[in-house]
């Protein structure tokens, strides 16, 4: 899973985790441009799903890792691009 895959650091990885057997769950909060990260990964031979997410928002990001994790069955690992999501943590941890 990466987080913030709509563009910059966010889509390279995702582009390059998203080589062929690998399978990417890309967020962000852009739709349209995830969706383009997505699409590309697919035309490269990789698998991936892109699923809109809010990182500030606690309940985004839960029903972003219930996705994955129906949509794969797991979560293998996940990148975490931006400050939003460490934020979030930080505020629930202190």
């Amino acid at each position: 899973m990466v987080t913030g895959a709509s563009r910059g650091i966010g889509r390279s990885i995702a582009t390059i985790f998203g080589e062929p057997g690998v399978k990417v769950v890309c967020a962000a909060r852009s739709q349209e441009q995830g969706q383009t990260v997505v699409d590309e990964i697919w035309a490269n031979g990789g698998e991936a799903v892109f699923i809109r997410t809010d990182c500030s928002s606690a309940e985004e990001v839960k029903a972003l890792v219930d996705a994955a994790v129906s949509q794969y069955g797991g979560l293998d690992g996940m990148v975490s691009i931006g400050q939003e999501l460490l934020k979030l943590f930080q505020n629930q941890l202190f």
